[in-house]
């Protein structure tokens, strides 16, 4: 059962990712996680919004966030319009942001829902 849930948009310009990587572990720390965990957590966010400025073709001008906190783990839900599940998933093999988003969180994966693509990243906390 999700604790707390934080939703953030940030406009899809280069100087607000830092408002992202900080509410994340802002709200992560809050978990116990330790800072290299937030550390962590803040340079996967930090990827997760480079993605989006990859496919900017789309012409969207907001990234939407949805930060959720459970018992033992930290979600973070990256939100952009547009179903684009394909096109992440053919680069996600070689491109360098999921290799290291795939390094650094327990769990990856983007699926489409209701007309946008939700890239979902899990930390776990060990307990």
């Amino acid at each position: 059962m999700c604790k707390d849930r934080i939703e953030l948009s940030i406009p899809t310009k280069k100087e607000y990712v830092k408002i992202a990587r900080l509410t994340a572990s802002s709200a992560a720390s809050s978990l116990g996680f330790d800072i290299e965990e937030l550390e962590d957590i803040k340079v996967a966010v930090g990827e997760a919004i480079n993605i989006a400025f990859k496919f900017d073709d789309k012409e969207f001008n907001e990234i939407n966030m949805i930060f959720e906190l459970f018992e033992n783990t930290f979600s973070v839900n990256v939100i952009y319009p547009g179903c684009m599940e394909k096109e992440i998933e053919d680069k996600s093999e070689n491109d360098l942001s999921f290799l290291i988003l795939k390094s650094l969180m327990d769990e990856v994966k983007v699926f489409c829902e209701e007309n946008s693509t939700k890239l979902v990243m899990l930390k776990r906390l060990d307990v």
